[in-house]
């Protein structure tokens, strides 16, 4: 990772009280974040570092928006060092991912802060609203000794600014995009905001192949944001896990802007594709409204029939219809979930080839993906998963030694 692509960390925002420890908050990309040492250190972990880089790679799609990279200088020599930050809203899913013991009250204390945070911005802005006010309100009364034409001029801007910060103070919530199109096989949603296609900062970035998108485009937003301010805008996006999260949006006119001050090799093809955009949505269009209701009908027949036929293909064997369908189905939930084929062999009594057939054919029909499973990986989830049931039951366990390795009974 490049150097100049990461920014550096000043000192901390605030600090708060978690779990019994004191941690240092920082503000990054507008969001509020801790360390991420400092989070497996709130949880409870021996080695909060290591701990926490395994959960950041197990739940990285999770928390690819929740997760930054920065520089931060040691205290003698003035070296750099990078360190892991995560958001609040990462610390809290983070939370509920774990097995620690107290990881449900940390995760309830994340939560709160989250919520903390979100109502001191909007604190905040009732305060820059009224700043404004009273800076129109000035404004007014030092041109009130002017002729009468010059006293109706301020006056308009000033009521014209009010209405501005105004419409900030009620952010537009805005869900699902109302167009998806393409970058270089790379799919890019549009966000409608007030009648206006907008693009996410995150996904500028990555069209761009900025290694840290949102950090980057903070960063050239922060630098230019004279110039690209009266583009952009920031909506309450819903998301994945129906969570709200403030992000910022740019205009067409703003992502070409953004592309031009981005130092990327894949600008230019970027600043093309964006003048080239209004065109390739209305050919969207078109093709949507050549996909008639009878249309529609005709490929709903067509798949019903394919289903169907795939069905009784399904059916053929002895196995199949002893179990029927809604067993075969169940079986293919339970792969899916991470059970191994042998442990569904011996449930319901059947081969362990005649397992893979059905739940691989089922799978095609239902349109899901079965992933393989690693059978040590679930070894040690299933010893997780009985050492916390027994640091929590309320009724007598015995782990007892046998030839196939331990059990528990009553």
């Amino acid at each position: 990772m490049r150097k100049e692509q990461l920014s550096i960390l000043g000192g901390p925002a605030a600090s708060a009280q978690i779990n019994g420890l004191t941690v240092p908050v920082f503000e990054v990309a507008e969001q509020l974040c801790l360390l991420s040492k400092d989070v497996g250190k709130v949880l409870g972990y021996r080695q909060p570092s290591q701990a926490l880089s395994h959960l950041r790679r197990r739940y990285r799609q999770e928390l690819a928006s929740h997760v930054f990279k920065a520089w931060v200088r040691t205290t003698g020599g003035g070296r750099k060092k990078t360190v892991w930050l995560i958001s609040v809203e990462g610390c809290e899913t983070l939370a509920g991912k774990s097995f620690q013991k107290n990881a449900r009250a940390v995760q309830r204390q994340f939560e709160a802060l989250r919520r903390q945070g979100q109502l001191q911005e909007e604190i905040a802005m009732g305060e820059k609203i009224l700043d404004l006010g009273v800076l129109g309100q000035q404004e007014v009364g030092s041109d009130a000794e002017e002729t009468v034409t010059e006293q109706t001029a301020p006056a308009e801007s000033v009521s014209q600014e009010e209405t501005d910060v105004s419409s900030l103070e009620t952010l537009p919530v805005v869900g699902d995009p109302v167009e998806r199109v393409e970058f270089q096989n790379q799919p890019v949603p549009l966000f409608d905001v007030r009648g206006e296609l907008y693009i996410t900062g995150e996904d500028l970035g990555n069209i761009l192949g900025l290694e840290e998108p949102r950090i980057g485009i903070g960063n050239i937003f922060s630098r230019h944001k004279s110039e690209l301010e009266s583009y952009s805008t920031i909506i309450k996006l819903i998301t994945v896990d129906n969570k709200m999260r403030q992000v910022r949006v740019f205009n067409r006119t703003g992502a070409v802007l953004v592309a031009m001050f981005a130092r990327s090799t894949r600008a230019q093809e970027v600043r093309q594709w964006l003048a080239a955009l209004p065109e390739r949505v209305q050919q969207l269009h078109q093709r949507l409204q050549e996909i008639t209701p009878e249309l529609i009908k005709k490929v709903q027949a067509e798949t019903v029939e394919q289903t169907a036929l795939a069905l009784l293909n399904l059916m053929d064997s002895k196995v199949a219809q002893r179990l029927g369908l809604q067993e075969i189905e169940r079986m293919t939930d339970l792969r899916k979930q991470g059970l191994t084929q042998r442990e569904l062999s011996r449930m319901y009594g059947i081969s362990v080839d005649s397992v893979r057939r059905l739940t691989k054919q089922m799978a095609l029909i239902l349109a899901i993906e079965i992933k393989p499973v690693n059978y040590w990986r679930k070894v040690k989830q299933t010893h997780r998963f009985f050492a916390k049931l027994l640091a929590h039951s309320q009724f007598p366990l015995q782990l007892v030694k046998g030839q196939q390795g331990p059990k528990l009974v009553k």
